[in-house]
């Protein structure tokens, strides 16, 4: 129920807003902050992108270990190319999933003509 109700205020909230509250969520899990500067230029350039990739990008960041060293949070040029990849896997996904219910369909329909040749009769 309360998965639901974050759902229905995410749905609610603008493409900059739901980019920011990734960010957000981000720099926490990763130990950082973000100020205010930083969220709205990150945010900015980021709601050239596609919103849901951007989202789906700062989670998959958000859960990697930090190598030693690395920043907190990530300069925007690496976020970007995380945003590039799981967009490109989820075209790929997109691809694979139309063409294998193409498929199916043919494969389907083969079987049907199969079983059910037209006798060049029309019913009554």
């Amino acid at each position: 129920m309360q998965e639901k109700a974050i759902q229905t205020s995410q749905s609610s909230m603008s493409a900059l807003q739901r980019i920011q509250m990734a960010l957000t969520q981000m720099a926490i899990f990763r130990g950082g902050e973000m100020d205010k500067t930083t969220l709205s230029l990150y945010s900015r350039r980021l709601a050239r992108e596609g919103v849901e990739d951007v989202v789906a990008a700062t989670e998959t960041i958000a859960e990697m270990e930090r190598k030693e060293g690395e920043l907190r949070i990530p300069e925007i040029g690496a976020i970007l190319k995380v945003v590039a990849a799981v967009a490109v896997a989820r075209e790929n996904r997109q691809r694979y999933s139309d063409e294998h219910a193409y498929r199916m369909w043919e494969s389907m329909s083969k079987s049907y003509r199969e079983q059910n040749p037209w006798k060049g009769e029309i019913p009554a």
